[in-house]
């Protein structure tokens, strides 16, 4: 039985590479809210590596908070609903996930006899909303072919504009009571499209699904900043003895085994693999985690909690703070368990002697100024490695993230966009340099901090002159971030 009728309908799987990943009609990925989760890797056998993952979104406009988030509807609430932003009351059954194939795409575009009898997934494309509800005109993208130059006809020859081997699209909004994070309501419509590329030759292809969410602001209102955050529950085979991390330089939060062996119900037994999310069009802005349990670093239960959680701080507002169990220290950190566990170097929940257990780790990115009417992307990648030996898989996995980051730069129209673009607010130059840089100020007086890629604050400095000399005395890679009001803005920069 279902633990919520939201949760139930219409789901498809997607399994064109080596993972097998269920898609529900919800906003909810890889589980149906009863049995066990779909996220099999590889995809001939029942292990998981993810239980589920999902978008917690939030919103200043005026001083004024609006949030959105949800877990896994453990008590039935939800703070999303299927379909579009409308007036109209919505039918879930009506917007329900679809699934095409490549293959499908392909024939149609070279048999014109087929643009007789359309397929029934082109059919229920969801092209176009219903201006009598006022819902938007233009809603899932599709190739005009034939017909009319502003309508969606198959029977024309149009079809759907999918990405990879396989692809599921989804349209869900939060324009309703939230009785998850008791939030108010943003008024987004989440487009969300989830695709496999089947590619045997290049393995971070072949173990990857890929997450494409397009948020558009139906609302009259401005957000100022509009927090976008991936919640991923991580269960790697047996949920009980998990580490999770965060590889800054990747824009990555992972999974391990906290076990040399992940033994146990559901466990992948020796050699366990790693897992992990990787944010692929902007870069992280953070990380933060919390524990399956109903203490100051466990869920979250009021709108502040979850508000607080995406800012990387504790349910009761204390920040996370680097090392030890991340909640003891005296420098603030911005990243979660951002050592490197594979060299033993940096702060990892392995070096610190953490209990293994039930883990969920958030990812979040930045947007400034998201006015009414405007939309924005964020383009996410779960993947998946396994080798032989302890800490081999780990290990793999990071060399599997670089090489799928570096393929995404490569892609028409894709790359890795510098944060808040509309906002420049300094220039860092020589970059790279042997520790002496020159930051010249764009927009004002600014707060300039300085944190390794660890995520461990180095220095904080407020400055009001055009220019300022920086330096950073030993080699690697740092993050500067600067903020006023007018925004924030992180720049990479390496010292050789």
């Amino acid at each position: 039985m279902c633990l919520s009728i939201s949760l139930c309908g219409q789901t498809v799987q997607l399994d064109a590479n080596n993972v097998r990943a269920l898609i529900p009609s919800n906003p909810i990925l890889f589980w149906t809210g009863s049995g066990s989760p779909v996220f099999n890797v590889p995809k001939s056998g029942t292990k998981n590596p993810v239980f589920t993952s999902t978008l917690w979104v939030g919103g200043m406009s005026n001083s004024n908070l609006y949030l959105a988030a949800e877990t896994y509807r453990q008590n039935g609430n939800k703070d999303f609903q299927s379909g579009p932003v409308s007036t109209a009351t919505l039918n879930p059954a009506g917007w329900a996930v679809v699934k095409v194939d490549k293959s499908i795409v392909d024939a149609y575009k070279t048999d014109s006899t087929l643009w007789l009898n359309p397929p029934a997934v082109f059919l229920n494309w969801p092209a176009h909303g219903d201006s009598a509800s006022q819902e938007a005109k233009n809603l899932a993208p599709f190739v005009n072919v034939g017909g009319d130059p502003e309508k969606y006809e198959p029977q024309f020859g149009d079809y759907p504009a999918i990405k990879g081997d396989q692809c599921t699209y989804y349209i869900f909004n939060d324009n309703l009571t939230h009785t998850e994070s008791q939030g108010n309501s943003l008024g987004i419509e989440v487009h969300r499209m989830v695709y496999e590329i089947s590619d045997t030759v290049n393995s971070f292809l072949n173990n990857t699904v890929f997450v494409e969410y397009k948020l558009f602001n139906r609302s009259d209102r401005n957000y100022d900043s509009l927090w976008i955050t991936a919640y991923s529950d991580f269960d790697l085979g047996n949920f009980n003895d998990d580490y999770i991390g965060t590889d800054s330089a990747l824009n990555m939060t992972y999974v391990y085994n906290g076990l040399a062996s992940d033994d146990g119900p559901n466990g992948y037994g020796a050699n366990p693999p790693a897992a992990g999310m990787v944010l692929l069009n902007h870069p992280l802005t953070s990380s933060m985690f919390y524990t399956n349990d109903n203490t100051n670093t466990g869920n979250p239960a009021s709108t502040t909690e979850y508000w607080n959680y995406m800012n990387g701080r504790w349910r009761d507002g204390t920040a996370l703070t680097y090392g030890d169990s991340g909640n003891t220290g005296s420098s603030r950190a911005y990243f979660a368990f951002s050592g490197n566990p594979c060299d033993s170097s940096g702060w990892s929940e392995r070096a610190v002697g953490m209990t293994p257990g039930d883990r969920r780790i958030l990812g979040t990115t930045l947007f400034r100024n998201v006015y009414a009417g405007n939309d924005v992307s964020v383009v996410l990648a779960y993947v998946y490695a396994q080798d032989i030996g302890f800490d081999a898989s780990l290990c793999k996995l990071k060399t599997e993230a670089l090489a799928l980051t570096n393929w995404y730069k490569q892609q028409p129209q894709t790359g890795l966009v510098e944060q808040n673009q509309l906002t420049n607010l300094f220039q860092v130059y020589p970059n790279p340099s042997a520790g002496m840089f020159q930051l010249d100020m764009l927009q004002g007086s600014l707060s300039i901090t300085v944190f390794d890629i660890a995520g461990k604050v180095l220095l904080t400095k407020k400055t009001d002159t055009q220019h300022m000399q920086l330096e950073i005395p030993q080699a690697g890679m740092y993050w500067i971030l600067a903020e006023n009001e007018k925004g924030k803005q992180v720049r990479k920069v390496v010292v050789y």
